[in-house]
């Protein structure tokens, strides 16, 4: 059996990364097992961070927050790459790349070449060691068996927040944990996926029973919501708290702007 993927879909100022420190600490976590909570970027780590020690006083030492690719590196490529692959990387490139797609490609097996990672290979990596590549034999199957297993033995659980950030290599790497028996929980707001991936709604739709809808908003005011509201799903719409109804709508159209 594997777990069902718990999925809290919460908009713009429902308290998010509030609540996640509450229910971080409120697990028990047995011992020698580690609860990974992963946001996806510096500041959304440092913020959760903040929360769980404004909280508990300080951060426990079972709980582990990073960033996804911090994450990935540390927990996949850097212990087990190798081991199915042959080749070890010593460190991690942040250059920029090049934006056309051929020099990029170039760049980054030029990196590859002498054992240097760029971040934003990580995902990619880390899914070839979690859940496959095109090409794998028996013995990297079987490998590849090993580590999530070593893994599943210490990870008690992996909550992440801004969860429609998750593309679809994370995506991947989060199904075959979640097959594993590895306990998964996703918290995140899919009208918020600027980048587009559709990942986050796609993981929502195929775990129907796991997902709940949280409809708090503290940021704005019921008037602003009521525009908002009529623009999505039905069980996305926000209610403002009680006494937070003043507030103003301007509408400026473009041909009114210099």
């Amino acid at each position: 059996h594997s777990y069902l993927m718990k999925i809290e879909v919460a908009g713009a100022g429902a308290g998010k990364t509030s609540r996640m420190a509450s229910r971080i600490l409120s697990i028990d976590i047995p011992d020698g097992k580690i609860v990974y909570c992963i946001a996806f970027t510096n500041a959304a780590a440092e913020n959760i961070r903040n929360k769980l020690i404004e909280q508990n006083g300080l951060l426990p030492d079972n709980v582990k927050v990073s960033t996804i690719h911090s994450f990935l590196y540390t927990e996949f490529i850097r212990p087990y790459y190798h081991l199915l692959y042959g080749s070890r990387y010593t460190k991690i490139s942040t250059i920029k790349l090049p934006p056309q797609p051929q020099f990029r490609r170039k760049k980054l097996s030029e990196l590859d070449s002498i054992h240097v990672l760029h971040q934003t290979a990580i995902p990619e990596k880390a899914k070839w060691v979690v859940y496959k590549k095109s090409n794998d034999n028996a013995q990297i199957k079987a490998m590849r068996a090993k580590v999530i297993a070593m893994f599943a033995a210490y990870c008690y659980k992996i909550i992440i927040d801004e969860a429609q950030d998750i593309d679809k290599n994370i995506r991947d790497i989060l199904l075959a944990l979640n097959r594993a028996n590895v306990d998964v929980e996703l918290s995140g707001d899919p009208k918020q996926d600027i980048k587009g991936y559709g990942c986050f709604r796609e993981l929502i739709n195929m775990h129907p029973s796991g997902v709940s809808y949280n409809n708090e908003c503290h940021r704005s005011p019921q008037l602003h919501l009521q525009l908002s509201n009529r623009l999505v799903q039905k069980n996305e719409q926000q209610v403002a708290d009680a006494n937070n109804n003043v507030g103003s709508i301007e509408v400026l159209f473009e041909t009114d702007l210099n």
